[in-house]
Order: structure tokens, then sequence, then C-alpha cells
């Protein structure tokens, strides 16, 4: 949807420069203009993107960034420059951001983070951590850091399962300010897993 929207027969292109908002399925969102190329499923978004995944379940996923790529047929999306994802108690940012949707596209399978990412994921108790997928049931902030995060989901699509860091990773655990045992944890590797 658009306040206009132009075409071209051939290669049977619809785009728009003024701000659009698109829904499909399980993905809505706003973005400053668009182009989408209709026999090939192609939609480019620019000028800012704000796409929501899920916004129905427990835990939609909230995407922002500069440009995105949605492909329906090979059932990616990519986001481009300055990318900030939230999900539950969890943020992710990095400066190119890959996801990988499932055949119908209501689940995630994995998602896969390059250029300065950093997932920081803030926990108050056990039960909180189970639900947001952090890497220890320990109450507190974790933060991994790394050149390249690839992260898959459980099969429904909405809980983090698995996090691996790639080309120097750092896993940071830090107890909350009030804590009064435990210790702050600080990892370092070439992979971290």
């Amino acid at each position: 949807e658009a306040e206009s929207l132009e075409f071209r027969r051939f290669p049977d292109r619809v785009w728009s420069s003024e701000p659009v908002r698109y829904f499909k399925d399980d993905i809505v969102g706003d973005a400053g203009s668009m182009s989408y190329i209709i026999k090939r499923g192609e939609l480019e978004l620019d000028d800012g993107v704000d796409m929501i995944l899920n916004p129905s379940s427990e835990a939609p996923l909230h995407i922002t960034s500069k440009s995105a790529f949605m492909n329906k047929t090979r059932h990616w999306v990519q986001y481009i420059d300055q990318v900030e994802v939230r999900q539950r108690s969890g943020f992710l940012t990095c400066n190119d951001l890959q996801i990988f949707l499932n055949d119908d596209h209501t689940g995630i399978e994995k998602i896969h983070a390059f250029e300065n990412a950093v997932l920081e994921l803030k926990v108050s108790n056990e039960d909180d951590s189970q639900m947001s997928g952090a890497l220890t049931a320990e109450a507190g902030s974790k933060r991994l850091s790394a050149e390249r995060l690839e992260m898959n989901f459980r099969p429904s699509g909405e809980n983090l399962e698995r996090v691996r860091a790639l080309n120097g990773g750092r896993l940071e655990l830090r107890l909350p300010k009030n804590a009064t045992k435990g210790y702050n944890k600080d990892l370092t590797g070439h992979t971290l897993a």
C-alpha cells in the first residue's frame, strides 16, 4: 500500500518512491520506498525499513534497517546497513542480516548476522531464560559478539536454540548489579558455540 504505485509491463515491475506499508502472511512493516518484480517475487525496500515477523505470535521479531531484500521463492530476507533486531529480552545489531524462513513463512529456521554482530540477552529469572533462548539459566545479561553469528531456531520458529560465533567470538556473562553471589564470566575464541 502507498499513496501511489507505478507499474511497468516489462519486467512486470511495481514501485513507489513514497512511503509504503506491506504485509504478507505473518510479515508486516513500513519502508520509505519500494520496488517489486512480480514474476520473480523479489521485493526491495529502501529509505528506512521497519518490519515485524510473526506479529501475532508470543515472540514477534522486530527488525529495522536502512534497506531490505525479500525473495518469496527462496524463503529468505536480507537486511542491510544499521540492522537492529528485538525479540523478547534479546537485542541484535549488525550491518548485514539474513533471515531464513520455513516453507510457509510462519517461523524462522536460522539467522546469519555479519559485520560487527552483537547479540545481547537480559534474563531476570530462570523462566525468562528458557523463553528467551538465553545462553545460560542464570539471571543477568549475556553478550555474544563476533564478525559473524549463526543462530538456529527450534522447530516452532520462535525460540532460539543454538548460536555460533565465528571469526573472533567473545562471550560476556554479567550478573545483575544487586547479585550477592556468583561471578562474571568472559570467554573469547575464534569460534564459540
